[in-house]
């Protein structure tokens, strides 16, 4: 029976891995003495030599590849610099963006908006700039002649773009005719006031001006009636809270074209509707330099008339073949 030495396991296995190497030295170079101590010197400065050649080919390597991850990313920020710039050449301008809204409010108000755009003004709006867009580029004398009732001119109602205020509750005098909801006795006192305060308004602006402070004054009563009219939601069904918070926009609205210094040229026959046909209410209203304000209650009927007419116009003008 075999005894091992007294030793560790690693260094047994290393004296037989030691032990094999030597003898398969042996085997197969049976005639090779031992290396002297110069060939050893020089075996060692050869493997020297060769390791730092090897280093300093890594090193290069190294080199050549952050050169490369530095050219790399040039090349990233260049593409993105180039993708930024077109970009910005693509973009549209604000001149475009301006002409394609113009050109999608037109569609839209030519093609049945709903009601809310055609009451509020913005679809009469856009149909008036593009007919006027287009009589301007329009040639020869020919222009389709489309009447107007007079019913419905007298339901028209102005602003000079500034605000979106109008006089149209004032447009039939200064008498103001309270809806349902507000003629009951709770709003007396604020209706005798406004009353007042607005048959004032329209006197004083018919012979040049409005001060200060009677706007100032009708500013606080419209807000006495609005708090008032809050107060009392409980005593008004949906409808008619509607309906008085409504009509005191509608007031509000007159109380801010009141305070434009051309207030008194409202109540003139330069800019009080006028013309038989759609083309004579138009050529008016680009003279004057005014738009369409906001219907007030009861007038919904004669805007959605208007359109209809500013419709059949400008398609007749050729307004919708441009599009």
């Amino acid at each position: 029976m075999c005894v091992l030495p007294r030793m560790g396991l690693p260094v047994f296995l290393a004296a037989v891995v030691l032990s094999s190497a030597a003898s398969a030295r042996a085997q197969f170079f049976p005639s090779s003495p031992p290396p002297t101590p110069a060939q050893g010197y020089l075996n060692g400065a050869a493997n020297l030599t060769l390791a730092n050649a090897q280093y300093e080919v890594l090193i290069q390597q190294a080199r050549i590849m952050r050169e490369q991850a530095n050219q790399a990313a040039l090349e990233t920020r260049r593409r993105a610099l180039e993708q930024r710039l077109y970009e910005y050449a693509t973009r549209p301008t604000p001149e475009q963006m301006r002409r394609r809204e113009e050109e999608q409010a037109l569609w839209r108000s030519l093609n049945n908006p709903p009601g809310v755009e055609v009451w509020s003004g913005d679809s009469l709006n856009a149909l008036l700039q593009g007919i006027q867009s287009q009589r301007a580029r329009a040639q020869g004398p020919d222009e389709p002649q489309v009447p107007l009732p007079q019913e419905v001119l007298a339901h028209v109602n102005f602003t000079t773009g500034a605000t979106r205020g109008s006089v149209g509750v004032l447009r039939q005098g200064a008498q103001l005719h309270w809806p349902l909801a507000l003629q009951g006795d709770p709003f007396l006192q604020e209706r005798a006031r406004l009353e007042e305060l607005f048959q004032q308004a329209v006197s004083r602006a018919v012979l040049g001006g409005i001060d200060g402070a009677l706007l100032a004054d009708m500013g606080n009563a419209l807000q006495s009636l609005s708090a008032k009219v809050n107060a009392h939601v409980a005593d008004l069904t949906p409808t008619q809270f509607v309906q008085a918070m409504r009509y005191v926009g509608e007031l509000k609205d007159t109380w801010k074209a009141l305070q434009d210094p051309n207030a008194r040229r409202y109540f003139s026959p330069a800019w009080t509707p006028r013309g038989a046909t759609v083309g004579e209410l138009v050529g008016q209203m680009t003279r004057e330099g005014l738009h369409f304000a906001p219907c007030v209650t009861g007038g919904e009927s004669a805007y959605s008339a208007l359109h209809h007419a500013l419709v059949t116009y400008g398609t007749q003008l050729g307004l919708a073949a441009n599009r």
